[in-house]
C-alpha cells in the first residue's frame, strides 16, 4: 500500500529506504560542517586611491568576510604596503611613496584564501601656470603669475628666452621674479610639480616701441647763450642720452633725459652761429628715436 519493498535477511524483512533517509538525513549536517569549517573567501569592494596634498596617497575600501577584521589587505603596482580593516570591513591605508599609475589589493584570510583583485588609479592632473610681465626701468622687467595645482606652493617656475632665472612660489601658488631681459623677445616659464609632472610652457614678449622725442626747441638766452630742450616719450625714458647734431657748437654734444623724460643743454654758441640743430637718443634695447629739429638764428 505504501509503495515499500521488502527482502529478507533470514526471517527478518529489511526495508530498502533505510539508506535513502539517513542521506537526507546526514547531508544537511555535513553541509553544516563544511560551511563552518571552509568559510567563503573573502571580497574587496569599493576600493579608490585618493591623492592627497604632500605626495599623499590615501587608499580606502571594504573587506567582506566572516571575520573581516582577520583579513590582510596587500598593495601592489605604483603603492606598495598592506593593512587590515576594521571590524566592519573598513580599511584605509595612507602612504608617501605611491608613484602615478594603477594600483592592486588583494586579501588574505586566515585560511589563505585570496580574494578578488581590486584595482583603482592614482592620478593627479599635470600642474599649470599663467605668467604676466610689468616693465620696470631700462631693461629690467617683473614677472609674476600662478601656478594652479594640488601641491601649488613650493613650486619651482623655471623661465627661459630673453630673461632666465627661477622663482618659488608662497603658499597659494603665486610667484615673482624680477631681473634684466637681455634683449627683446619671449620669455618662457614651466613649472614640474610633486609627482615629476611638467607643465606646459607659457610665454610672454618683451616689447618696446622706438623712441620718440617731442617739444624740441631752442631757447635764447643772454647773448649768445642758447638752451636745447625737449621732451622724450619712452617706457623708460629716464637715464636716455641725447645727441645733437647741426651747428658746429654741438658737435658730439650730449645731455642726459631726467626722470620726468625732459632734456636740456645749455651752451654758448659762436658769434654769428646758426642753422639747423637735431637731437636724437637710442633706447635701452637699441631702438633709435625720430630726428628732431630746430632752428637757431639771429
Amino acid at each position: 500500500m505504501f509503495g515499500l519493498f521488502f527482502k529478507r535477511r533470514g526471517n527478518r524483512p529489511v526495508s530498502q529506504t533505510r539508506s535513502v533517509v539517513r542521506a537526507r538525513t546526514v547531508r544537511p549536517w555535513l553541509e553544516m560542517l563544511e560551511a563552518r569549517d571552509c568559510p567563503a573567501a573573502p571580497q574587496i569592494t569599493n576600493f579608490q586611491a585618493t591623492v592627497l596634498p604632500g605626495h599623499q596617497v590615501r587608499l580606502t575600501g571594504m573587506v567582506v568576510a566572516n571575520q573581516p577584521a582577520t583579513v590582510n589587505v596587500n598593495f601592489s603596482g605604483t603603492v606598495s604596503g598592506s593593512t587590515t580593516p576594521n571590524a566592519t570591513g573598513y580599511f584605509s591605508f595612507t602612504t608617501g611613496t605611491a608613484s602615478l599609475g594603477t594600483v592592486y589589493a588583494v586579501g588574505i584570510d586566515q585560511q589563505q584564501q585570496s580574494s578578488n583583485t581590486a584595482q583603482s588609479s592614482v592620478a593627479v592632473a599635470p600642474p599649470t601656470l599663467t605668467l604676466n610681465i610689468t616693465y620696470m626701468t631700462q631693461r629690467t622687467v617683473t614677472l609674476s603669475g600662478t601656478v594652479s595645482s594640488i601641491d601649488a606652493g613650493g613650486r619651482t617656475v623655471t623661465f627661459s628666452g630673453v630673461a632666465t632665472g627661477s622663482a618659488v612660489t608662497t603658499s597659494n601658488g603665486m610667484f615673482s621674479y624680477t631681473t634684466q631681459a637681455s634683449a627683446l623677445g619671449n620669455i618662457q616659464a614651466v613649472t614640474t610639480d610633486l609627482w615629476g609632472q611638467t607643465s606646459s610652457s607659457v610665454q610672454v614678449t618683451v616689447a618696446s616701441n622706438d623712441p620718440s622725442i617731442t617739444n624740441f626747441a631752442a631757447v635764447h638766452g643772454i647773448g649768445t647763450v642758447w638752451t636745447f630742450q625737449g621732451r622724450v616719450i619712452d617706457e623708460s625714458a629716464s637715464g636716455l642720452t641725447i645727441t645733437f647734431a647741426g651747428i658746429p657748437s654741438l658737435a658730439n654734444r650730449t645731455t642726459t633725459v631726467g626722470q620726468d623724460g625732459w632734456f636740456y643743454l645749455t651752451i654758448e654758441l659762436q658769434e654769428g652761429e646758426e642753422g639747423v640743430v637735431t637731437a636724437e637718443t637710442i633706447d635701452w634695447w637699441g631702438l633709435e628715436s625720430n630726428e628732431a629739429q630746430t632752428t637757431v638764428f639771429i
